[in-house]
């Protein structure tokens, strides 16, 4: 029965209840808040930013789109920015965007790989602009200098539920913290126990699938892969809902960050995507999108791209491997006809897991079979890895 088909992190074999000598960054700072999710840490740092109605932002046109929402309900107006081949911003189009009212730059650290940190906070001041950090995908990643990716920006933001197994949570870190930017204001409450109560049971249950027999497991999964499918395709925007953004982490959240072993979390997922990134080959039809991974990135996920998507994630999930389609869904407000290389990367991205639950041998296998499905993409009729 393979181990490696969910999503999500492997609740027991991931949470190693051994503390660290040291807790990891951002757990330690001073300036930190915890709120229920990324969104409503945005949505705080943006308030506490001062930020004013229809102040211009400038955002990467290749965005998840929930950060789209949270700006757009704060009433904000956002220009968006061309990224380059290696995910970093297009200095020359942002330079070309700075025009009068436009008062934030905001910046993604695509699947915990840190973007030229110096050089945007040096633009940014240069043209008088906040700078805000989406890292949430890069909790426990550090930038090519060594130091830890969230500390350079006005704002940071983090979406803590990306690498650890918790029933929701979102950091703000904030450079000029005021003394109500805390999660403790009286105004802030803590997530309704329904909510945090069925998030926690699907974590949980996530260990609980593996015990099902293959046929029914994988059933499972190819129905979850096909909601995930119609989910992308749907044009709703579903926006920012306002009555959450006052949430404030949930006990069981504080928890299991205050136990779990951040180390041990943050040295496996480096070591699986480095496992799978040495036994992928890669091909004409399916191609590694990140370079190899440098001292201190802690990876989300392993993106390739893929001529035929829905092919491979089909084809992994027929090898009981979870791969998903990846911010495929393309956001109303985003003008993608102007961004050919983000709307290929809407169009032909792929993630596969590297999370801590996983063993170096289910990692070769992922390889292996990503491996089959490159060279039977190339070669019809190869079958073997």
């Amino acid at each position: 029965m393979p181990k490696f088909l969910t999503k999500g992190v492997s609740t027991v074999r991931s949470l190693h209840f051994k503390l660290d000598s040291k807790p990891l960054f951002p757990f330690f700072t001073s300036n930190v808040s915890f709120w229920y999710s990324g969104q409503v840490a945005l949505w705080q740092g943006i308030h506490q930013l001062g930020l004013k109605k229809l102040d211009r932002v400038l955002v990467p046109a290749y965005s998840c789109g929930l950060e789209i929402d949270v700006l757009l309900s704060a009433g904000l107006q956002t220009d968006f920015y061309r990224i380059k081949e290696d995910l970093t911003p297009d200095f020359e189009h942002l330079e070309a965007l700075c025009k009068p009212g436009v008062r934030v730059l905001y910046v993604t650290h695509y699947f915990g790989v840190s973007q030229p940190l110096l050089m945007l906070r040096d633009f940014a001041t240069d043209h008088g602009l906040l700078l805000i950090e989406d890292n949430a995908h890069g909790l426990y990643s550090k930038d090519k200098d060594g130091q830890w990716i969230g500390r350079e920006a006005d704002c940071s933001i983090f979406s803590l539920r990306k690498k650890l197994p918790i029933p929701d949570g979102g950091a703000l870190i904030l450079r000029n913290k005021t003394q109500d930017a805390g999660a403790e204001r009286p105004d802030c409450q803590n997530p309704p126990l329904n909510r945090v109560f069925r998030s926690g049971v699907l974590m949980a249950c996530q260990e609980l699938v593996y015990l099902l027999p293959g046929g029914i497991y994988q059933a499972i999964t190819r129905r979850k892969v096909e909601k995930e499918a119609r989910q992308m395709e749907s044009t709703d925007e579903a926006g920012f809902d306002q009555s959450q953004a006052n949430w404030s982490t949930s006990r069981l959240t504080k928890w299991i960050i205050r136990h779990v072993n951040h180390s041990h979390i943050r040295e496996s997922r480096r070591q699986n995507f480095q496992v799978l990134d040495a036994c992928f080959r890669g091909g004409k039809t399916t191609r590694k999108l990140l370079g190899s991974l440098w001292d201190g990135c802690c990876p989300w996920f392993y993106p390739v791209m893929a001529d035929n998507p829905e092919g491979l994630v089909n084809f992994m999930v027929s090898h009981g491997i979870w791969a998903g389609r990846f911010w495929a869904q393309e956001h109303p407000n985003i003008p993608l006809q102007e961004f050919p290389f983000e709307r290929l990367l809407k169009r032909q991205l792929v993630v596969l897991p590297v999370h801590q639950g996983l063993s170096k041998e289910e990692m070769r296998r992922i390889g292996c079979v990503l491996n089959m499905w490159s060279a039977k993409e190339t070669i019809p009729g190869v079958q073997n890895c």
